[in-house]
């Protein structure tokens, strides 16, 4: 099934009718229908190379009913859906400094984004070994060290190997470089255990990130800042799978401050991107709807939050 974190945060801002560019590596069995069926639903993906070697890298995990995703070893996953996986989905396993070497692999550096790439409103460095966003980071100051020119937004979705282990030192040196920070809901409850999300995203905001928005699943979102936190709540759909709800919600996000300039208002259209992605499996099914349809859930959703 189509997917990756690129596609569908691709596919969260296409909805709006954005200009969207992935720059992204793959490895065999990629299907070349894949990146020709985005392209033709107006995604670049001229910057999206294929590498030496054959599988891809594998997460394991079930969705509770409460729509909470619970990781789970390989041989767990295994047992739980009485299957057999093909050989290149098993290795390496997952949460492991091999798993963590193969996904850095796989992953560009700041100096494979093509130039004009730079230039974009918006950039959105999505989850990746903490070498990898360093590079894109230190090439971004690179690409804008003459001060000419508007410098674009930064969203950045965290690993979860460093929210888990990093020192604040280091989170600190992190955020301060980006505009918006993206952890999830199980991320923020890996570095900071017992507490509620909207307490751990306002740690974050101590750490020196701008403004968090933090990503709740079933629950919706919470965008904090030193003014305060704002909840906001999912679109009622019935979904089949939250797979990429995520990072769909981070290109619905990067298209809504695109126009409103206002990052509470952009999580409200991330929130409507999220929606349709998980009405159904992969993404693709996604290229059928229309900004009509976005902007009519976007209404309800501000009608929802508007005050009483």
């Amino acid at each position: 099934m189509e997917g990756g974190n690129c596609l569908f945060a691709a596919a969260g801002a296409r909805l709006w009718g954005m200009t969207v560019a992935v720059v992204t590596r793959v490895r065999s069995p990629w299907p070349d229908a894949w990146t020709m069926r985005a392209v033709a639903a107006g995604i670049n993906m001229e910057a999206v190379h294929s590498v030496p070697g054959s599988g891809g890298l594998s997460s394991y995990f079930r969705y509770d009913e409460d729509g909470q995703r619970r990781s789970l070893g390989r041989g767990e996953w295994v047992a739980a859906a009485g299957t057999v996986l093909r050989e290149e989905l098993g290795e390496p396993a997952p949460h492991t400094p091999e798993y963590e070497e193969a996904h850095a692999a796989v992953t560009p550096c700041g100096a494979e984004v093509p130039a004009p790439f730079w230039e974009a409103p918006v950039l959105g460095f999505l989850t990746a070994p903490l070498a990898n966003q360093w590079s894109w980071l230190t090439e971004l100051a690179r690409q804008h060290k003459t001060g000419t020119g508007p410098k674009p937004l930064v969203l950045l979705d965290p690993y979860s190997t460093y929210m888990r282990e990093a020192s604040d030192g280091t989170l600190r040196r992190l955020f301060r470089q980006v505009d918006i920070v993206l952890p999830s809901e199980a991320e923020l409850k890996s570095r900071y255990p017992g507490r509620t999300a909207q307490a751990a995203a306002s740690q974050l905001v101590t750490l020196g990130a701008r403004t968090v928005v933090a990503k709740l699943g079933a629950q919706g979102s919470i965008v904090t800042s030193p003014d305060g936190s704002t909840l906001i709540p999912a679109f009622p759909v019935k979904a089949k799978d939250p797979t990429g709800a995520g990072d769909a919600f981070a290109g619905g996000l990067a298209a809504g401050w695109l126009e409103t300039g206002d990052v509470v208002q952009a999580a409200l259209y991330g929130t409507v991107s999220a929606s349709f992605v998980v009405e159904d499996f992969g993404l693709f099914h996604t290229f059928g709807r229309t900004r009509a349809e976005a902007e009519q859930r976007l209404r309800i959703l501000r009608r929802l939050l508007a005050p009483r």
